[in-house]
């Protein structure tokens, strides 16, 4: 084989495994979907851009970039798309705004972290 064969060989070798790291960095990603359920009698707001996410030892990271509005006893339904795979435990802080007044709930709770998938809050 000439030298020009062997270099041709190389190249569409290491092309392929960089295509195998890239279509492995765009997978290692998770899909959570956050139901916020408002369980009180009035409407409220959930504040996406004030709402977060973190994993264990990471800093909090903006979930979006948006207000949402939960009429009272209804549910909404997002979802994220969020670094790091699905087995990854992660702590939320949601901000909600109900009658001028602002708060921030924390799921599972401000000291806990989890990995499930679907995030279920109430806003009461």
């Amino acid at each position: 084989m000439s030298m020009f064969r062997y270099v041709a060989a190389g190249t569409i070798a290491l092309a392929g495994a960089l295509v195998g790291v890239g279509a492995q960095t765009a997978s290692a990603g998770c899909t959570v979907n956050v139901e916020i359920h408002n369980v009180t009698d009035e409407d409220a707001q959930v504040d996406w851009s004030d709402s977060q996410v973190k994993i264990r030892y990471g800093t909090w990271r903006t979930l979006g970039s948006s207000t949402r509005s939960v009429d009272a006893g209804e549910e909404i339904v997002e979802d994220f798309n969020l670094t790091f795979g699905c087995g990854t435990a992660r702590q939320y802080r949601f901000q909600f705004i109900q009658d001028g007044d602002v708060w921030t709930d924390y799921f599972p709770s401000d000291s806990t972290f989890t990995d499930n998938q679907t995030i279920h809050v109430h806003i009461d």
